[in-house]
Parts: C-alpha cells; structure tokens; sequence
C-alpha cells in the first residue's frame, strides 16, 4: 500500500510539473507572438499533448493554437484570428533562458473572422471606397449602398449579391447581379453598376504568417480560412 501510495505521489508530481511547464512554455510563446505581431496584448496560447515535458525535452510541440481577439490591420478590425500551428520548434535552452529568437513553424491553418459590423464600419471610414453596407444573402453576401454610375452620371441606390474572391492578401466582393433599390436600371448600365458596387480591401500581416485561401458566407459575417508552410516566425522585432 506504501508503496502504491508513493507511486501516486510520484506521478502526480510528474503531472503537476508537467501542466506548470506547459504554462511557461504557452506564456513564453504568446510573448513571442505578440511581439512579432505587434499586438496590443497578449494572445492565448495553447500547447496540445500529454505528456508535455516530452515535447519539451526534444525542443518541439505537435500543435500549438493561437487565437487573438479583436486584431486591427489598417483600420479593419478582425474579430478574431485563430491559428493552429503544427511542428513548432523551440529549443530547450532558450525556453529556460527566456531568449527565444525565432520560432521555426512546419504548417500552420487558420481561421479569420471578420463580422459585417466591423467591415460595414471600416467602409464607411474609407473614402476610396463606396458607401455601401454589407450582410448576408443565403450563401452569397448582399450589398446594398449609392454608387455613381458613370455611364448614367449620376448616382443610383444599387443592391445586388456578391461573391468573395481572394488574391493574396487582397479580397474583393464581385457582385453578381444587381437592381435598382428605387427606379430603373438600365441594361446597358448593369456590367458599370457591378463595378461601382465592387468593393476591395487588403487583410495584411496574420499571426504565423498564414495567407488567405478561400472564404465562407456565415450569418455573423465572413470567415477566412488561412495556410502556411515552412516558415519562421522571427521574436526579435
């Protein structure tokens, strides 16, 4: 009995020392992060795997997620990026000395949400881009908004749906048809209206260096999914 008792204790041990270096690890590398993101704060981190200290002894973490709340790249506001990263490689010695430099990264996915709130409020402070607001329509987005026409010239209240399209960083909403709100719209306007009602913008600098791939049209507003492969995140900015 003793000696099941000290053997409990052994591994209970174990496991509290295992779940504290878990919590050094996570807080060292959300430092890491957030300096290299520029964040304002820090994001939460999570190190998966049991047991840990294994995967600290050989200086590399199976999966590390990432998520970082209300993140703002050139006036848009993403409500939250979430990051998922795969063979993350932090050498032993520079854990216990806190002198992390860089953090080699195998894969990393993500996902980026941006709600219709935070967007319709980023197009309205931007002059270059028009007026519109934009929400959802099924499985396709609807915007809606006054837009000059060039060949009619004049402005003319436009709604019609949209699709995502991803080039890069760069994201355009393509409409797909359109009508006039009030009025009429000519046919030979329809192809000047879709341009006028094309809205374009950049979502610059994710965590982990991931890189837009497709998006999906949810009901709180538009969901990026995010890759990257063979990458370094570079601590020391």
């Amino acid at each position: 009995m003793r000696k099941l008792l000290a053997l409990g204790a052994v591994l209970l041990a174990l496991v509290v020392v295992d779940r504290v270096a878990v919590g050094v690890a996570e807080d060292q590398i959300a430092r890491r992060v957030q300096i290299s993101q520029s964040l304002a704060e820090k994001p939460k981190v999570v190190v998966a795997g049991f047991p840990f200290l294994t995967q600290v002894v050989q200086g590399r973490y199976k999966q590390v997620t990432v998520v970082v709340p209300g993140l703002e790249r050139d006036g848009l506001r993403l409500d939250q990026v979430r990051v998922v990263a795969e063979g993350v490689r932090v050498r032993l010695g520079d854990l216990i000395n806190r002198t992390i430099s860089s953090v080699p990264v195998d894969h990393a996915s993500g996902q980026v949400l941006v709600t219709y709130d935070d967007l319709n409020a980023y197009l309205a402070s931007r002059a270059d881009i028009p007026k519109v607001q934009v929400s959802r329509a099924g499985a396709d987005l609807k915007v809606t908004g006054s837009v000059r026409i060039p060949v009619l010239g004049k402005a003319v209240s436009l709604s019609g749906k949209a699709q995502v399209a991803i080039s890069g960083e760069n994201v355009a909403l393509l409409p797909t048809a359109v009508s006039a709100v009030t009025g009429f719209l000519p046919g030979f306007a329809e192809s000047s209206a879709k341009e006028a009602l094309t809205i374009r913008f950049a979502i610059k600098g994710l965590p982990f260096g991931v890189r837009l791939d497709k998006a999906t049209v949810t009901d709180e507003g538009i969901t990026f999914s995010a890759f990257a492969d063979g990458l370094t995140l570079d601590t020391q900015q």
